[in-house]
């Protein structure tokens, strides 16, 4: 008999017979204790040469994937010594789970022991294939989406109409207090900020004009978008990646169905219909909260103020706020869907894609508004 190797909730007592190395466990043999349990069990194979192998799991309470695991380990051990190897007084339980297990064919299984940590060149290379996969999904998801769209235009009957209606009331309706709100308090902002240069000059009629100029052109879609994206673009990542890990997805495509048709078009019909409106609610109530300040601090009067804010905008104005709206629209809209479609691995997986979904459109809609004004300046 040979001293006692432990492990927490596990114990190896061995024997050694004239029939064979007799290793006997004791405990729990699971993932826990795989690491000391499979080093104890080789380091015994090892060091005794005998012809037969025999593991007694009479004492064994419990057994899962990566006890099995260490047994197989041990087993080719033992057959790479020349040695016999055998399992022995295993309960009815842990018997009948070894029986579905075929230890022959079984490939190896990193049980134990610490994984050896990737160099430089594997993170490096690991990195680029994830995003070579990442762009040539989006290439791909984009060309379908775009078919898609098409396909709709030309067949506007093949449309769920009534899902995009819903999906215009939850983007554009319920929507409406947290626009309106952060709006106004911009434009109370913004006013404070130009009341107090413009008083020093006595021009403080001047107020109505810069905010104005600054919420129908800059302001008001750059707030509405980013709103938006927080809302409705997490909305919309997480509703498609819950369908993609309950593989609701997976029954539209055996149905013959095309989700991206299915679930991404009403979705960006809906965001493209309501953006325009809400960007343009969002200018007047801007407009509005610097309207308060200049009334309130400059003297101004209402008539006053509304007259020299109408005289300053022209349609155009209009015009390029409802363009750049409706382009934040399917930079929104498209990346929550895309994110949605690429969500694997459960609740985690679902999460970290909401959260991918929100960088990734507000990202877009910074570039695009920066892009938007550099080409308009330069045709100009």
């Amino acid at each position: 008999m040979y001293p006692q190797r432990t492990a927490s909730d596990f114990s190896l007592r061995v024997e050694s017979a004239k029939d064979g190395l007799y290793l006997m466990m004791q405990g729990r043999l699971d993932r826990e204790n795989a690491e000391v349990s499979l080093q104890a069990l080789m380091d015994q194979i090892d060091v005794h040469r005998v012809q037969a192998v025999h593991a007694d799991l009479s004492g064994v309470t419990y057994l899962d994937g990566a006890g099995i695991s260490v047994l197989v380990a041990a087993e080719r051990q033992a057959k790479a010594k020349g040695a016999t190897f055998s399992i022995q007084n295993a309960s009815l339980q842990i018997s009948g789970f070894l029986g579905l297990v075929d230890r022959e064919n079984l490939e190896d299984c990193p049980v134990c022991g610490r994984r050896r940590s990737a160099g430089l060149i594997e993170r490096l290379g690991g990195s680029t294939i994830r995003i070579v996969r990442d762009v040539l999904f989006q290439i791909t998801f984009v060309g379908e989406l775009a078919f898609a769209l098409l396909h709709s235009m030309r067949h506007p009957g093949k449309v769920r109409w009534g899902d995009t209606v819903g999906n215009m009331e939850r983007v554009g309706v319920d929507a409406l207090p947290i626009v309106g709100l952060i709006s106004l308090l911009v434009g109370l902002v913004m006013g404070f900020q130009g009341a107090v240069s413009l008083q020093t000059y006595g021009v403080g009629i001047l107020l109505s004009k810069l905010i104005s100029l600054v919420m129908v052109q800059e302001m008001g879609p750059l707030i509405t978008a980013i709103i938006v994206a927080g809302r409705s673009g997490s909305a919309f990542a997480s509703e498609i990646g819950t369908m993609k890990v309950s593989e609701e997805l997976d029954a539209l495509t055996t149905m013959g169905l095309a989700p991206t048709r299915f679930v991404a078009v009403p979705k960006l019909l809906a965001m493209i219909v309501v953006m325009p409106f809400l960007t343009l609610f969002s200018d007047i109530v801007g407009v509005i909260g610097g309207m308060i300040v200049g009334v309130a601090m400059l003297n101004v009067s209402y008539a006053g103020y509304m007259n020299e804010t109408l005289s300053s905008l022209d349609l155009w104005y209009l015009i390029h706020g409802g363009i750049k709206s409706m382009i934040f629209a399917v930079l929104i809209a498209g990346s929550g869907c895309l994110r949605g479609f690429q969500t694997e691995g459960g609740a985690e997986g679902v999460g970290r894609q909401t959260t991918s979904a929100v960088v990734t459109g507000i990202f877009l809609v910074v570039l695009a508004n920066a892009l938007y004004r550099i080409g308009l300046q330069a045709w100009n």
